[in-house]
């Protein structure tokens, strides 16, 4: 197949971290997924700001993440497991 470009690439590996973090908060009760999702939350603030002096590759990874708070909300909002958007 033909390989996506390098935003596509950054985007995507970005937000599929982001959801196997928080998958892991789902396998282990003791992980806190409010402080977990915090962390995702406080991350992405990082990378909007590094792209501002860094440049489009941070802001890339920034809406990689934002798309998986995205993912993480509904998932939680409808009671279903985040494993489910980890896949696709």
């Amino acid at each position: 197949g033909q390989v996506p470009p390098l935003p596509s690439r950054v985007r995507i590996q970005s937000r599929k971290t982001c959801l196997a973090y928080f998958y892991l908060t789902e396998l282990h009760p003791e992980l806190s997924k409010l402080r977990c999702f915090w962390m995702l939350a406080t991350s992405t603030i990082v990378f909007f700001l590094k792209s501002v002096w860094l440049g489009r590759r941070s802001i890339w990874r920034a809406l990689g993440q934002v798309d998986s708070m995205i993912d993480i909300a509904i998932s939680r909002l409808n009671g279903t497991s985040i494993k489910e958007a980890l896949e696709d």
